[in-house]
């Protein structure tokens, strides 16, 4: 009951330590394990350990779809990449119903950030018509990776109507409005953006950008400066050095699909 109270009133940290002090959970608790799982990953990003946690989450508790997903997903980020798309391909396999459209949907995230945007298309269309959490926001994304940018804003827009907090979908819809020369609109939602996440590299580049256009050099140089050290130096190496300008677009093109902040997913784009 304790661990399940300090999840409920989010204390991660002091919920790692209660599930450390009591031990192997049995092996027909596996929410447990999933709940150690993605705190090992979340919290002390240990990779191995999240995955074979995720894995036993798995075997305890076979209809426990998001176990599946986020070993995919771990797994990706180990560079194990063979052994990510054959989870994450068995899992949409497995399930049927809700969980299959949401085991779909986590594909197509995964193809999207690895930068397969048609194949992220092919799995975020159908699974965004049958309402999965956040597929309208990822389908958007690689809509407007592949230049269709208008209609990338029209399901970001709709996307952002269901989930106005949604950082992610506020960079994306950002950027394609940037990238349409929608300036005045791609402000506020990259301010929005940055009001939930301010050192947010993506939403900072994008402004950056913007106000690169605006002619506002001095404040974009303040986007850059708001990176954090280590992310301005990742994407310094990338540019090569250079102009405030190459180093936001540097930033973005190691991003690939990626627009989350999650510190886990940073494998998928610092790949030093």
């Amino acid at each position: 009951m304790s661990v399940y109270l300090l999840h409920r009133f989010s204390r991660p940290g002091r919920v790692l330590r209660e599930l450390d002090r009591l031990g192997e959970p049995p092996a027909r608790y596996g929410w447990m394990r999933f709940l150690r799982a993605k705190l090992w990953l979340h919290l002390r990003r240990d990779y191995a350990v999240a995955e074979a946690e995720f894995a036993r989450a798995a075997r305890a508790a076979p209809g426990l779809m998001m176990a599946r997903a986020y070993m995919a997903e771990t797994s990706l980020c180990r560079g194990r990449e063979a052994r990510a798309w054959g989870v994450i391909d068995a899992a949409v396999a497995r399930y049927g119903g809700r969980a299959g459209v949401e085991a779909r949907a986590w594909r197509g995230a995964m193809r999207l950030w690895t930068g397969r945007y048609e194949e992220a298309l092919a799995d975020l269309t159908p699974t965004a018509a049958a309402g999965a959490r956040f597929a309208r926001a990822w389908r958007g994304g690689a809509l407007a990776q592949l230049g269709r940018l208008e209609e990338a804003e029209r399901e970001l827009r709709a996307s952002l109507l269901e989930r106005r907090d949604d950082h992610e979908a506020l960079v994306w819809h950002g950027e394609a409005l940037r990238r349409l020369g929608r300036r005045e609109e791609a402000s506020r939602a990259l301010e929005d953006a940055l009001i939930l996440h301010p050192r947010s590299p993506w939403a900072l580049a994008n402004r950056g950008l913007l106000r690169l256009e605006l002619g506002r050099e001095r404040h974009a140089r303040a986007d850059l400066e708001a990176m954090t050290s280590k992310d301005r130096k990742v994407f310094a190496k990338e540019a090569g050095g250079g102009s405030p300008r190459e180093v936001f677009e540097a930033a973005l093109r190691l991003a690939r699909g990626v627009r989350r902040v999650d510190a886990y997913l940073r494998p998928l784009w610092d790949r030093e």
